[in-house]
């Protein structure tokens, strides 16, 4: 996994900072060409020009304050190319991406909980949709209301890297691409495997507890048998949890030290929506690394 070209979509809010820091370390750490733009929507564009009375004042002040914000978030001394578009932002995102040959995008999405981040952002949803690249989607990791003031500063380090596999489906696209993400980080390769829970009536939940025991043992020597074929030259753990997916996978991530979780995308338009990725995407506070099929 080599990133050449990297490039970080931001839009003012403190989520798209915490995602510019990440980028920022990611380029520093594989010395790729780290781009960063900025999407106008056509209506704010319509009326900041109406209030400015003059459109191409408005894409220079927009120009000027993106500067400013990616000088405030990683340090004005490695300011990396900034660009400011105008259009739709996930359709001029990828344009973006494909103009510039980018071979990861990184993004920030909100921190919500519960039945609110179902719908995690409508920008990251959509280019998750379509992308066809690597997508590191970087939830906020500061959770407090009272406003920070904007200093530079690198991400939290990044200790470990899990990968949820599905020993009974297709994994090693998930494996291969989250031993290349520990690598850049010198990070430990953490190997999850999920053991949905088994539903039974009351009269037989005693038996079922036993048979999910003995499932759970399982998973472990399988993990067991993967971590074994791995290179000497990576850290790795197994991690064996019986439960809902999505909830665990995103649960593993948020214990200390810090994680990243590299999960696949499967499927069309139609799959994503629905899956364990996009599950996980609308639960962890952890940054979730996607890699499309």
């Amino acid at each position: 996994m080599r990133w050449r070209s990297i490039l970080c979509p931001v839009d003012f809010s403190e989520c798209s900072r915490e995602a510019l820091r990440y980028a920022a370390d990611i380029a520093h750490r594989t010395g790729g060409r780290l781009s960063i733009v900025y999407v106008n929507a056509p209506l704010l564009s319509l009326a900041a020009a109406r209030a400015l009375h003059r459109r191409p004042h408005v894409l220079r002040l927009a120009q000027t304050e993106l500067e400013r914000f990616v000088d405030a978030s990683i340090g004005a001394e490695r300011r990396p190319a900034c660009s400011v578009v105008q259009g739709n932002p996930a359709a001029e995102i990828l344009k973006a991406a494909r103009r510039l040959k980018s071979d990861l995008i990184v993004m920030g999405t909100h921190g919500l909980r519960g039945f609110d981040k179902l719908f995690f952002g409508s920008t990251t949803d959509h280019v998750l949709r379509r992308v066809t690249v690597p997508l590191l989607v970087v939830p906020l990791s500061n959770t407090s209301t009272k406003p920070q003031p904007p200093r530079p500063g690198r991400v939290p380090a990044i200790a470990r890297v899990l990968v949820p596999l599905d020993l009974d489906g297709e994994w090693t696209h998930e494996l291969n691409g989250a031993a290349d993400v520990a690598r850049v980080f010198g990070a430990e390769l953490v190997l999850v495997y999920v053991v949905p829970r088994t539903q039974a009536p009351p009269w037989l939940r005693e038996n079922v507890a036993a048979y999910d025991r003995t499932r759970l043992a399982r998973a472990r020597r399988a993990l067991e048998r993967v971590r074994a074929e791995m290179p000497s030259d990576i850290r790795t753990a197994c991690r064996a949890v019986i439960g809902n997916p999505a909830d665990a996978i995103a649960a593993a991530a948020a214990k200390d030290p810090p994680g990243l979780v590299v999960m696949a995308l499967r499927g069309g338009l139609r799959a994503r929506h629905g899956s364990t990725t996009h599950h996980v995407l609308t639960r962890a506070v952890a940054p979730v690394m996607v890699l499309p099929r």
